[in-house]
């Protein structure tokens, strides 16, 4: 069997990460009457900034992003 990964440390961007969408979650979930259902992505991906240029291509994805979901085989709207 293989290791699990560590939990993440108090005080790291991990936890404080997981303690936003756990609360997030339970409040969603409450206004919508749908406790348990998931909200979120299963993981997410990290990715740091480090110049202008990377910023710019990142901004330039999320502005995008929305006219691809129609194509997107994943997005639960298509058939």
């Amino acid at each position: 069997m293989g290791s699990r990964p560590a939990a993440p440390t108090k005080k790291s961007l991990s936890f404080f990460v997981n303690g936003f969408k756990s609360a997030v979650t339970e409040r969603i979930n409450t206004l919508r009457n749908m406790p348990g259902e998931p909200v979120w992505q299963r993981s997410f991906h990290d990715h740091i900034i480090r110049n202008e240029r990377s910023l710019k291509a990142i901004r330039k994805y999320i502005a995008n992003n929305p006219i691809n979901w129609k194509k997107d085989i994943d997005n639960l709207i298509n058939p």
